[in-house]
């Protein structure tokens, strides 16, 4: 088996890329196929349960070339405490949702795409110096985001922002478009919307309405393209709810 030349098993496993299963199935076929393989089956990695965590570092453990592979991470918290992850150089989209964590702040800096959803933010700046965390952005999406306080004090007051080219927003609390608009007076405090091309928009609430009538007004000279959609009140409005009380 290991006499089959190379571009005969790419093409073998380029044409598994959608079936796992049989991903996982020439791991055991011969190691001729092992890093064509690896390569698919860690691109895009899941994170949810403790079990996935210490799966994946265990992984990275055995196979050290593993964490350079993962180019796209989505990470789904229930806990206010996770296991560490490797550093994982090469992560360029990444999702966060459930809970936050530090770490994933400074772990991963070449991420030009980001989703952040049903998060918590305590204040205004503290959103900001998340987003801020990621020089390289370009793509943010914010779905069930609640922001409890906005407040003008900090050093990410008057803070640029990344070079977002496309922002999308969904089931957010008010708070959140203030956070991006700052003082609608001071084009200096707008936060990541100077060249914005293309928004995609959730409008559920009046506010939202509101709201991105504002962004919109602020982000006419660059942008080129909006996908706008009006959805009635739903179980998003509960869940909202529910995080600004608590």
């Amino acid at each position: 088996m290991s006499e089959i030349p190379p571009e005969i098993i790419e093409h073998i496993v380029d044409e598994l890329v959608d079936d796992r299963e049989s991903l996982v199935a020439c791991l055991s076929v011969s190691r001729a196929f092992h890093s064509r393989v690896r390569y698919y089956l860690f691109q895009t990695v899941h994170l949810e349960t403790n079990s996935d965590f210490y799966q994946f570092i265990s992984l990275c453990d055995i196979s050290p070339v593993i964490p350079g592979l993962v180019q796209s991470l989505k990470i789904f918290s229930r806990r206010t405490a996770v296991p560490h992850l490797p550093p994982l150089p090469n992560v360029t989209s990444l999702h966060i949702g459930g809970h936050l964590h530090d770490e994933w702040q400074t772990n991963f800096p070449l991420t030009t795409c980001l989703t952040l959803e049903e998060l918590v933010f305590p204040t205004a700046q503290s959103f900001r110096s998340w987003i801020c965390a990621y020089p390289c952005l370009t793509s943010l999406s914010v779905m069930s985001v609640v922001i409890y306080q906005l407040t003008s004090v900090g050093p990410y007051a008057l803070a640029q922002g990344p070079p977002l080219e496309f922002l999308s927003i969904a089931y957010v609390s008010e708070s959140l478009y203030d956070v991006f608009l700052g003082s609608t007076s001071k084009a200096i405090s707008r936060f990541a919307l100077h060249g914005i091309r293309r928004i995609r928009h959730t409008t559920m609430f009046p506010y939202d309405a509101a709201g991105i009538h504002e962004i919109l007004a602020v982000t006419r000279e660059t942008l080129r393209e909006l996908d706008m959609k009006a959805l009635g009140t739903c179980s998003t409005k509960s869940w909202i709810s529910h995080r600004c009380q608590q």
